[in-house]
């Protein structure tokens, strides 16, 4: 990726930095995975994504990963040919160059104590679109955030939770 942020959030730090974010930018967030069919889950507020705030897998891919554009970009999908038959489909950054992308952090409850996993926001290509929105995206995302010493970024409610013993970083 061309530029990019690591992140610690709780789901309440999550609603907040897309709230503020929604303030500046009307934007969609688009599953980006592999998909069976070609009606892909895309979110005008990803504060209404079901899962915002939690990590299944224990791992940074375990809490989605989303491409966001402005509503105002069209979207290009991707078909994906199977060697075992059949088509998958998928919306990729590469095919969305003024797109960025997001992998939320999440909280993940199956180790004690529960591990609290890093997200991650940034672009795919060099693309003056895509490096502005990331940009405007950055700022008002991480206004609140505290930067830690490696570089990545922890919200308030994150911090406030980890200095009680919730949870550790990982």
């Amino acid at each position: 990726m061309s530029k990019q942020f690591r992140f610690y959030a709780t789901k309440s730090d999550l609603i907040g930095g897309f709230d503020r974010v929604s303030k500046l930018v009307d934007l969609l967030y688009v599953d980006a995975w592999l998909h069976e069919n070609p009606k892909i889950p895309v979110f005008a507020d990803l504060s209404t994504w079901q899962e915002l705030g939690e990590n299944a897998s224990g791992k940074s891919a375990g809490a989605g990963f989303f491409l966001v554009v402005k509503t105002t970009e069209p979207l290009k999908m991707k078909t994906v040919k199977m060697d075992s038959g059949g088509s998958k489909f998928k919306f990729e950054p590469l095919l969305n160059p003024s797109s960025i992308v997001i992998q939320p952090s999440g909280v993940y409850k199956e180790s004690d104590p529960q591990l609290l996993i890093a997200g991650m926001c940034g672009t795919a290509l060099n693309n003056p679109d895509s490096t502005n929105l990331y940009s405007q995206f950055r700022k008002a995302f991480l206004r609140g955030f505290n930067k830690q010493s490696d570089g990545s970024f922890i919200g308030p409610d994150a911090t406030s939770r980890l200095s009680e013993g919730e949870f550790d970083l990982k």
